[in-house]
């Protein structure tokens, strides 16, 4: 009887902790999608080479059609990227932690006001990294470089061996 009694303890108490690590914010935070992976070193990474390879595609294909941004040295676009990328990071985990309820209700449209804000400042921190005269093209280029880095982030998050399954 007392060896059924300390089995089912064990039990409980498997139980209780896979429940508290499921509940967990960073668990809650990466199955929402707003990490790419559980551990945060590799998110920031992840997140550098994402936003990196997503903004040379967009300014790419900018450059075939209509130009959003004139980058002028490859030193620019790193340095600007980079500083989007250490800006971003801390702006979304405090607006995650303190207005989760806005961002839900506004279904992260706050997020791209964000994202707008933060390119424009930092096309203004970096001098080789310019949105030219029209102030759409910091919108323009937003939106595109929004919708590729959630379709390459779809990617990322469902594949094991960057996830380490």
């Amino acid at each position: 009887m007392n060896d059924n009694q300390n089995d089912d303890d064990k039990l409980k108490e498997e139980i209780e902790k896979l429940i508290k690590e499921q509940t967990s914010p960073k668990n809650i935070s990466f199955q929402m999608g707003f990490l790419l992976h559980k551990r945060f070193g590799m998110h920031i990474l992840l997140t550098l080479m994402t936003n990196l390879l997503v903004a040379a595609i967009i300014i790419g294909l900018s450059r075939i059609t209509v130009s959003f941004v004139e980058v002028y040295s490859f030193e620019a676009f790193f340095i600007a990227i980079t500083l989007y990328t250490f800006i971003e990071i801390p702006i979304k985990l405090l607006s995650l932690k303190y207005m989760f309820k806005y961002i839900v209700r506004s279904f992260g449209f706050i997020f791209f006001i964000y994202n707008v804000a933060i390119f424009f400042v930092v096309s203004l921190m970096v001098n080789d990294f310019d949105f030219l005269i029209d102030p759409l093209n910091v919108v323009f280029f937003t939106i595109a470089f929004t919708v590729l880095r959630s379709i390459l982030n779809v990617y990322i998050r469902k594949s094991r061996f960057i996830q380490g399954v």
